[in-house]
């Protein structure tokens, strides 16, 4: 199922608009005026745009939706069949990004752009490999981040996550201490020590 907007001078007044639960697999944007002859370019005019809910869908990318708004601040994709996030850095105004039961197996598309995300939920995907993690210390206002029911190894997913993004105050469920903040400091302070007495 595609879902068509129309970009004629209709603003929207809506701050949200929640079509989850549909078979959509696309976004297309047409001029209204054209609507039976040909896709157009043109900006959709959504300033409002706030929250956008698309959960439980058939897409697969997030690189349409700045034609919808690049005021977006909330946008749940969740439970679509989504696999990168290209285009994501355009989005620059998003604070809450919901990803959880995606296909996704690397982090590429976070960049410093996304300079208000604060809610980052990438519960079950596809991530395998810790490293990929590392694509994230670019987002600076991150305050939480879920990465529970992924692919990764045994080894402490919530110490890796510390020490990459300190600056964070939730690790999937659980609040961050200020004592587990001081021994993941005072763990790489020792790693440090040792890199540099070799």
């Amino acid at each position: 199922m595609h879902y068509v907007l129309y970009s004629d001078p209709i603003t929207v007044i809506s701050l949200r608009f929640n079509i989850s639960d549909n078979n959509i697999s696309s976004l297309f944007q047409v001029s209204s005026r054209k609507y039976n002859k040909n896709y157009c370019n043109e900006e959709i005019a959504c300033p409002n745009l706030f929250t956008l809910a698309l959960s439980r869908n058939a897409l697969d990318t997030v690189e349409e939706f700045v034609i919808l708004s690049n005021q977006l601040r909330i946008l749940y994709l969740s439970y679509n069949k989504i696999t990168k996030l290209n285009g994501l850095g355009d989005l620059q105004n998003l604070s809450r990004l919901h990803l959880r039961g995606n296909q996704i197996s690397d982090l590429d598309g976070f960049t410093d752009n996304l300079k208000y995300l604060s809610y980052l939920n990438l519960r079950e995907n596809r991530l395998s490999d810790v490293e990929e993690l590392n694509k994230l210390v670019c987002l600076k206002s991150l305050k939480t981040l879920v990465v529970l029911d992924n692919n990764f190894s045994n080894i402490s997913i919530r110490s890796k996550v510390l020490k990459l993004l300190p600056w964070l105050e939730r690790i999937d469920k659980g609040t961050v201490s200020k004592a587990e903040y001081e021994s993941e400091k005072i763990d790489e302070n020792e790693d440090q020590e040792n890199e540099e007495e070799e």
